[in-house]
């Protein structure tokens, strides 16, 4: 316990924790419009060694070239309980602080949203395993250190770490099982899913492996004693095999470590329209509500009123009822409630099989869709001549005129095939 206390305080970890924190809170924070939303939040804070892992590869690979070229590696090796007791030592005082900045960083980000969010709670799996992966991190660093022990090895590999989690987190590791063993990371869930336990317990098992076949290897080439080596390269195997064939079983798909659309549960308000959003998103209703009233004021009594307008994940639209408009609301921000509400009247214009203006008749324009849209919506700007007479043209017609003219035209509009001299 001693020696621990000692590499506690003399080791990298002390120096290197508060640059983890900076660096981890400045990515958490930056991925985030609002601290409002448990998923979101916890998503976050779980993506934060993205950045971190760096530091912590770099420690760990310092102590293991500090050990070598100081000479003490012999001294561990003759040791009482032997090398892999010493090597575990070094490993987990720096484990322990990278576990502290990561806790300082979750909490920099969780505890804000557990006093303004309004629905669920943290992501507790998701964040127990992106603190295993970034623990993971000390045992490879040292590893590298080991094998290389040159006073440029360590920053080579914090280097090496951060460029392998951009490569990796760029690369399409959903299509082949191997890719699923390291961390999801860079992405934001939502309140509509859930995270998946079986690929995160995998990783969990996996990374735990890391460690253990770390160790065994030291003891083998170290000498350790027969039982101890024994042993570790048992508990190795075991939570290497556990963690890969978990990964290697679990469904392979776009989104592995979640299932989407679980929660679909909705709080509504409101009377013409009725505005229901994920209970997580429940006091941006009074805004929401606000923004919607004028565009569903101007589509009334045409094809295209909306009645009920229900907030979804902006991939799926097939969960809706019949006379539902969807809107998509990613952020509990003003700005994007603005968002929301051009989803709203996209919606409401073209229905879940939105017009697909790619494929349109490119002689007429694409300008004719934008003036209905941005008449609908309530603002906005036209650059084409034609259009600005066209937009002019409908905001000049009262309410009456406007709703016969958009239902005279709405399988124009919805069918691709409006011109401007439809504008007349």
């Amino acid at each position: 316990m001693n020696a621990f206390v000692v590499q506690l305080r003399r080791g990298p970890g002390l120096w290197i924790t508060p640059a983890m924190v900076l660096a981890g809170a400045a990515l958490a924070l930056s991925q985030l419009q609002a601290l409002t939303v448990w998923s979101e939040s916890s998503s976050a804070a779980a993506n934060s060694p993205y950045v971190m892992g760096a530091f912590v590869a770099g420690g760990g690979s310092w102590l293991s070239v500090q050990a070598r070229r100081r000479g003490t590696l012999q001294v561990d090796q003759l040791s009482a309980r032997g090398p892999a007791a010493a090597a575990a030592v070094d490993m987990g005082a720096l484990a322990v602080w990278a576990l502290v900045a990561y806790g300082l960083v979750a909490a920099i980000v969780l505890v804000p949203t557990a006093f303004r969010a309004t629905w669920g709670g943290p992501a507790w799996l998701w964040l127990a395993e992106s603190g295993v992966g970034l623990v993971a991190f000390v045992p490879l660093g040292w590893g590298l250190g080991r094998l290389a022990p040159s006073r440029f090895t360590p920053f080579a590999v914090a280097v090496l770490a951060f460029a392998t989690a951009v490569f990796w987190d760029s690369s399409p590791r959903t299509y082949w099982w191997w890719h699923r063993l390291f961390p999801a990371l860079q992405w934001i869930q939502r309140p509509f899913d859930e995270p998946r336990a079986l690929p995160l317990v995998g990783q969990i098992l996996w990374y735990l492996g890391i460690g253990a076949a770390v160790l065994a290897i030291v003891a083998v080439t170290g000498r350790d004693s027969a039982r101890r080596t024994r042993a570790l390269a048992a508990v190795a195997c075991l939570l290497v095999a556990g963690g890969a064939g978990i990964a290697a079983s679990t469904e392979s798909g776009h989104v592995v470590f979640a299932e989407l659309g679980v929660h679909r549960e909705m709080v509504c308000a409101g009377d013409e329209p009725v505005v229901c959003v994920h209970p997580a998103y429940r006091d941006t209703l009074p805004q929401v509500q606000e923004r919607f009233t004028p565009i569903v004021q101007r589509l009334a009594g045409t094809p295209f009123a909306v009645h009920r307008a229900v907030q979804q994940p902006r991939e799926d639209l097939a969960y809706l009822t019949p006379g539902a408009t969807g809107f998509g609301l990613d952020w509990a921000t003003s700005t994007y409630v603005d968002i929301a509400a051009e989803d709203l009247v996209r919606n409401a214009l073209y229905g879940t099989a939105a017009c697909d203006l790619s494929s349109a008749d490119l002689s007429i324009g694409l300008d004719p869709y934008r003036v209905v849209e941005v008449w609908a919506f309530g603002e906005g700007q036209v650059l084409d001549p034609h259009a600005k007479q066209a937009l002019t043209w409908l905001s000049g017609l009262d309410g009456p005129g406007a709703r016969t003219w958009l239902t005279s035209h709405a399988g124009q509009i919805r069918a691709c095939t409006l011109a401007y001299s439809d504008f007349s």
